[in-house]
């Protein structure tokens, strides 16, 4: 049988307030490729929904700016 292995992640230099997209991307599909496809699943997942939060909240932001030039 296979022997289940955890996802390491080493962080070198200034950590960015947003994740890298292109890089959990590559992350995504070596995972899914060594591990196991529901694990990898997960993970994009919750890459996509962290990407869904940013994007509404840089929406919110963009409406309130709009909001504040109008008034």
């Amino acid at each position: 049988m296979a022997k289940k292995r955890e996802m390491k992640l080493k962080v070198h230099g200034e950590r960015r307030k947003t994740p890298d997209a292109r890089r959990m991307a590559r992350a995504i599909v070596r995972l899914a490729v060594e591990m196991d496809t529901e694990q990898a699943q997960a993970l994009a997942d919750t890459l996509d929904h962290e990407e869904a939060l940013r994007r509404r909240a840089l929406m919110r932001a963009r409406a309130t700016q709009r909001q504040e030039k109008s008034a």
